[in-house]
């Protein structure tokens, strides 16, 4: 087992989970537990009538079998994902045709063995309502493989609607066409080549405006920026908006995304090793 594994263990031993053990979060969206006072992960539609149903845990898992029940054969759409951190910052699109789906014709959508929310049509995306921050950091699972249509750009989270100067909002994205993660905030950007497939990142942002960007455990590329406050919503699976006629811009598939107010690249390994040990990006 190696050092990151054993300390997920240890952790799952302890029964504690990981807003647990690295509280303080702004807010905390996942398809699995991650605090002890959590019982909800997504609200969930089903194309059959339209009727909702909120879908909680089994341990710390997704509660999959309510999830197949409640669809049956048909398609489950994500409403809500629900803020764990006790904020109550839920991300949600009431909008039908922009939600996107976690269940397909009766079939739990996967990624690397776990459930996933999987991108498949242009969306405004799933705002948490929560606004504000200079320093901040963002741990996030996605899988960024070639949507189908193609995306140009597949937004994981972001504060950038499209208003304000270029760049001046936070926008994490991945760029298929060169297979790079960009991090744009305060006016200026850091990108790192990525693979396409699924990812576990980390970005952060300083009191002083410093950019950090990270996957998979590696080193950060850093970058100057300044200290702006972000203005517009937080939240995930953005369409950008500037693909055109090639696709849409949301990721893949969507798992868990953690926003801190505050610069955690000291916890940076800690907590990347209790994501890791439950996903297994890498």
């Amino acid at each position: 087992m190696n050092h990151h594994n054993l300390i997920a263990q240890m952790m799952e031993d302890a029964g504690e989970f990981l807003l647990d053990l690295f509280p303080g979060a702004a807010f905390a969206l996942s398809l699995r537990k991650l605090s002890t006072p959590a019982l909800l992960s997504v609200r969930v539609r089903r194309s059959s009538d339209d009727d909702e149903k909120d879908i909680g845990f089994v341990g710390p898992n997704l509660d999959s079998i309510t999830l197949l029940d409640f669809c049956g054969g048909g398609d489950g759409l994500v409403v809500k994902w629900y803020d764990q951190s006790g904020n109550n910052r839920n991300a949600t699109n009431l909008i039908k045709v922009e939600q996107q789906p976690i269940v397909i014709s009766g079939v739990v959508q996967l990624c690397n063995g776990k459930p996933a929310v999987k991108g498949t049509v242009a969306t405004t995306g799933y705002p948490t309502g929560f606004t504000g921050l200079s320093e901040k950091s963002s741990f996030s699972v996605a899988c960024v493989t070639p949507a189908i249509p193609p995306s140009v750009v597949s937004r994981i989270v972001t504060s950038y609607s499209g208003a304000g100067p270029a760049l001046d909002e936070l926008a994490l994205s991945y760029i298929e066409t060169s297979n790079q993660l960009l991090f744009a905030d305060g006016g200026v950007v850091v990108s790192i080549v990525a693979p396409s497939s699924q990812l576990l990142i980390f970005i952060r942002k300083t009191s002083l405006g410093s950019l950090g960007l990270g996957f998979n455990g590696g080193s950060l590329v850093t970058g100057a920026g300044n200290t702006n406050v972000n203005t517009n919503s937080y939240e995930i699976m953005e369409e950008g908006g500037g693909g055109g006629a090639t696709g849409i811009e949301v990721p893949e598939y969507m798992q868990e995304e953690i926003m801190y107010p505050t610069d955690r690249e000291s916890d940076r390994a800690a907590i990347e090793a209790d994501m890791n040990g439950f996903y297994g990006a890498y």
